[in-house]
C-alpha cells in the first residue's frame, strides 16, 4: 500500500517577483507475512523521502532575470514488522541560483547548484543499498555558464 500527497504553488508578490513551493508527503508498507496486513514499510528503493521545495524568481523589466531554488528532502527512517530500523536516511538542503542576461539574439546565463556547497550522501547511498560501492556523495558546488543565439 502506498499514499501520500503533495501540495504545491505560487504567489505573485510584484510583478516582477514570484514566490513558489512544494511538499510532498510519501508513506508506505507491505505484507511480509502474508497475512492480508500491511506490517512493514516499504524500503528505501521504493518510496523516498518527504521533501520541500522553495523558489523565487525575479524578472524585472529589461535584459536581466534570475530564480533562486531550495529543496530539502528530510529524514527517513524505514522499519520491518516487529519495529527494528531496516534503513535511515539523514536529510539535506540543496539551494540552486541562476541569473540570465537577454542580449539581442543571444542569452547568457550563469547558474550555480548546490551554492553553499553542501555534503552529502545521497538518498540511494544512504537508504536504498548496503553494497559499499554505492555509497557516494552528491554533487558538490557546480558552476556553469550558458550562451545560447538565434541564428
Amino acid at each position: 500500500e502506498t499514499g501520500g500527497w503533495e501540495l504545491s504553488g505560487s504567489i505573485q508578490l510584484a510583478s516582477w517577483l514570484a514566490l513558489g513551493g512544494g511538499y510532498s508527503k510519501l508513506e508506505g508498507e507491505f505484507d511480509s507475512d502474508d497475512d492480508n496486513e500491511p506490517d512493514s514499510d516499504l524500503g528505501a528503493r521504493d518510496i523516498g523521502p518527504d521533501r520541500l521545495s522553495l523558489s523565487l524568481d525575479i524578472t524585472p523589466a529589461g535584459r536581466f532575470s534570475g530564480s533562486v531554488q531550495a529543496f530539502t528532502f528530510f529524514d527517513k527512517s524505514f522499519h520491518n514488522a516487529v519495529g527494528a530500523e531496516t534503513a535511515n536516511f539523514d536529510g539535506y538542503t540543496s539551494v540552486d541560483a541562476v541569473i540570465a542576461a537577454d542580449l539581442d539574439d543571444t542569452t547568457v546565463s550563469l547558474s550555480i547548484s548546490n551554492l553553499f556547497d553542501e555534503q552529502y550522501i545521497t538518498y540511494f547511498g544512504q537508504a536504498a543499498t548496503t553494497a559499499d560501492s554505492l555509497y557516494y556523495a552528491g554533487r558538490g558546488r557546480t558552476v556553469t555558464l550558458r550562451a545560447a543565439t538565434v541564428f
